[in-house]
């Protein structure tokens, strides 16, 4: 706990420790979900073959990479073409805030398994108020 907590009062990704049973894939499954659980941004691994478990479980599925992608378009749209600090997507209010965790899942998705959906772009224009 004290390497999240000093991680997160940096602002610095928080990386969980090695499962140094690395033959035991389901255990590996149960640490880093429970590390995910506990607010870890991801798992050091110490063999190609844990690489896969722990991504299962940091990377972000293909609708929260989306939601993600979302909010970032609807943040960019609201600041640089309407020139607000806000902006209603849906029934939710993105501003400032908001879009500080949108980052990260592009990140992870780009290095995971979500990527862009090719739909994105009209849904996001749709989904503005």
């Amino acid at each position: 706990m004290r390497i999240l907590v000093a991680a997160r009062s940096r602002g610095i990704a928080a990386i969980d420790g090695p499962y140094l049973a690395i033959r035991d894939l389901d255990g590996l499954h149960k640490d880093a979900a429970s590390a995910a659980a506990l607010g870890y941004d991801g798992k050091w691994v110490l063999h190609p073959g844990q690489v896969e478990p722990v991504n299962q479980v940091f990377a972000p599925d293909q609708e929260a990479y989306d939601r993600a992608e979302l909010i970032l378009d609807a943040y960019a749209h609201a600041t640089d073409v309407r020139q607000t600090g806000a902006v209603m997507l849906g029934d939710e209010m993105i501003d400032e805030g908001i879009p500080q965790a949108g980052p990260g899942h592009r990140g992870q998705g780009m290095r995971g398994r979500a990527g862009p959906h090719p739909g994105l772009r009209s849904r996001c224009r749709r989904g503005l108020s």
